[in-house]
């Protein structure tokens, strides 16, 4: 009923989220976060080297601290990063990031753990910046200079490959990044 993902209620310290994912989750309240709902806190939640990603209704609702975090790609909140996070097979529940996303090498070192939630080492490789998330992508940087396609006959939850088209420009742009092109 509140928070889909994590409810916090009568916090009475700063609870910390460091290098969590949080997507996908839904609500029973329209009112209340899908993703984070903090209600009757003295501690706001400190999120950091995190993702919350297509929660319904809202990703956040209370008080809270964010430091290199991601929300939904029309977010526009400081601190935060704005892109979509280009989950391996979200659709499928694997919340890997592929090897195009931008929350690859875009983390803190501050508060990060030693290993992801597979147990690999973190950062990966060795002497680069976390990424973004609860797993580590083993590239320091994501491969730049992706081609994104948009067709009437596409979907959005397709791939944006040529095969696979996006249906709209508004969703591949969320998607694209420095050096990637959209192709309609």
């Amino acid at each position: 009923n509140y928070g889909g993902g994590i409810f916090f209620d009568y916090a009475w310290d700063y609870p910390e989220i460091t290098n969590v994912t949080i997507a996908h989750n839904t609500s029973t309240s329209n009112s209340n976060g899908g993703g984070l709902y903090v209600n009757n806190s003295n501690g706001a939640p400190i999120i950091t080297n995190s993702i919350l990603w297509d929660n319904i209704p809202d990703d956040i609702i209370g008080a809270h601290t964010k430091s290199y975090s991601v929300l939904d790609y029309n977010s526009d909140e400081e601190g935060m990063i704005s892109a979509n996070p280009q989950f391996i097979d979200s659709n499928n529940g694997d919340y890997h990031l592929s090897d195009y996303s931008p929350l690859i090498g875009a983390g803190t070192l501050d508060g990060a753990p030693a290993d992801d939630l597979d147990g690999n080492i973190r950062p990966n490789p060795e002497g680069s910046i976390p990424d973004i998330g609860a797993y580590e992508n083993e590239l320091a940087e994501r491969i730049g200079g992706n081609k994104y396609f948009v067709d009437t006959a596409g979907s959005d939850s397709n791939s944006g490959s040529e095969e696979a088209p996006f249906l709209t420009v508004g969703y591949a742009m969320g998607v694209a990044w420095d050096s990637d092109s959209v192709i309609v």
